[in-house]
This record gives structure tokens, C-alpha cells and sequence, in this order.
């Protein structure tokens, strides 16, 4: 996928309104008195979108027989982990 045009590799999978739902979202899952501000819920969710952005960017940047997902599992594996 390395050939793939520049607007496709720049594009952003979410929207800032997306995150901020997300977010929100994260936020009651993990205390139901948390607000869609909360730290640890945007920290989370941004942590998963970057992690998802890049394998996406990742695939289209590099010629390999590892597909998409299997790439955004080990992404997403690296952020659950702590980047351990």
C-alpha cells in the first residue's frame, strides 16, 4: 500500500467530535461520577486512536504480507501493555 495517495495516508479515522464521544463514553465505563473531561478516560482513548492511526499508516507506508489488522492488534497490544 505504499502507493497509496497522500490524502488517504493523512487521513484521521476519527473525528475530534468522535474522540470527545469515545471519551465520554470511557469515562462512565470506568466511574459513573466522571466527566467526558476526565484525564484517564482521554488519555485511554487517545492512546487506542494513535495506536490504530499509525498501524494504519504503517500498512499503507510498507509492502508486507501482514495484514491490517493483525498490525492494529500488535498496536493496540503495545498500548495494553504499557509499551512494555
Amino acid at each position: 500500500m505504499a502507493s497509496a495517495p497522500a490524502e488517504l495516508r493523512r487521513a484521521s479515522l476519527l473525528s475530534r467530535e468522535d474522540c470527545d464521544e469515545l471519551i465520554g463514553a470511557v469515562a462512565l465505563r470506568i466511574d459513573s461520577s466522571a466527566t467526558p473531561a476526565d484525564l484517564r478516560a482521554g488519555v485511554l482513548v487517545r492512546a487506542a486512536v494513535a495506536a490504530v492511526e499509525y498501524a494504519y499508516e504503517w500498512w499503507l507506508a510498507h509492502e508486507q504480507a501482514e495484514s491490517l489488522h493483525a498490525l492494529t492488534e500488535r498496536a493496540l497490544a503495545l498500548v495494553t501493555r504499557g509499551l512494555a
